[in-house]
């Protein structure tokens, strides 16, 4: 059962790493159907179309076009918190060293003995007043 929630969470992780919402999800039948598209009417490969689309920064005319609006990740970057997470970052660093404080040395030894007293020994006393 760990293992299922760590599996979970590291995807969870990941997946908003990437920037990967769940409108995305709706949109992949669109993104499909515009590669095919793509493929029949210019020839393209899924590659070509790929890089046209998401990697290649010189084509902004694309952009203007309806139907990629509706291209799942496609989202744009807040990086208003990454900013913040940096400076918070670089003010919170501490320079100074602190000498360490020294510690008593704790006895790894936690053995205790199986014996007990079944006679109490304040009984068998010698006399304290003669």
């Amino acid at each position: 059962m760990i293992r299922l929630i760590a599996i979970l969470l590291s995807q969870l992780v990941l997946l908003q790493s990437i920037n990967f919402k769940i409108t995305d999800f709706k949109n992949i039948e669109v993104f499909l159907t515009h590669a095919k598209f793509h493929q029949e009417k210019y020839g393209d490969s899924f590659l070509e179309f790929f890089i046209e689309h998401y990697a290649d920064s010189e084509n902004t005319n694309y952009e203007k076009h309806e139907e990629h609006k509706n291209l799942p990740f496609k989202n744009e970057l807040n990086f208003t918190n990454l900013t913040q997470v940096v400076i918070n970052l670089c003010i919170d660093i501490d320079t100074t060293t602190k000498p360490l404080k020294s510690t008593k040395e704790k006895s790894n030894f936690y053995y205790k003995e199986p014996y007990s007293d079944t006679v109490k020994k304040s009984i068998f006393q010698p006399p304290k007043y003669s």
